[in-house]
């Protein structure tokens, strides 16, 4: 048995992905989870790794119609126009408000939290007593796996270790630095500290 998409409920989501060097991909999807994945691995295998998403608010029937006014005369995969031009241009069209910035889908490192709980020397149980969320999804944040997080949860489990929320998510369309560099910020800025 398949599990429904979106496009059976309605239409599909318009996404943009920033592969760098003004290289974007402009698509439509039923289901932007697994696509952005695929295109994470696809950047990473063809040495161009994907910096920035935007994907539509809600699916809708005309989301077709505006992949193809953005990409104009293009017949090419990977558009040579910068993501803020594409972006710009897609936020105009109709009903593609786009996503509001969202943490979980950008954890900037599986280890990241595993240096911080054991930099204030604290277990996954001890952080879930003081963050109230689950041990189980803990883990699962740790080992890299980012679905089911939601800003709530992320903030919860920032504030329980005492760090900026920055140091471990970024917002969807924003630049992220490498989570060694904010580990070293975030560990100077601490220094000394006791741990939480």
């Amino acid at each position: 048995m398949t599990t429904p998409t979106t496009s059976m409920q309605g239409g599909f989501y318009l996404y943009l992905v920033e592969f760098g060097s003004n290289l974007t991909k402009v698509g439509i999807t039923g289901n932007p989870k697994e696509r952005i994945r695929q295109h994470r691995y696809t950047g990473k295998r063809i040495g161009h790794p994907m910096q920035r998403v935007w994907i539509s608010e809600y699916p809708h029937l005309e989301a077709k119609v505006n992949e193809l006014t953005i990409k104009g005369d293009s017949q090419t995969e990977l558009l040579q126009r910068s993501f803020d031009s594409c972006l710009a241009q897609a936020e105009t069209l109709p009903k593609t408000r786009g996503t509001t910035p969202s943490y979980f889908a950008e954890l900037l490192a599986p280890a990241a939290l595993k240096q911080f709980l054991k930099f204030r020397d604290m277990s996954y149980g001890q952080l879930a007593a003081k963050s109230g969320c689950s041990k189980a999804l803990i883990g699962h944040l740790a080992a890299g796996r980012r679905d089911g997080t939601g800003n709530e949860i992320a903030q919860a489990i920032c504030q329980a270790i005492d760090i900026p929320i920055e140091a471990l998510f970024k917002p969807r369309t924003t630049d992220a630095t490498s989570s060694d560099a904010r580990l070293a910020v975030v560990a100077s800025r601490n220094n000394g500290k006791t741990a939480a």
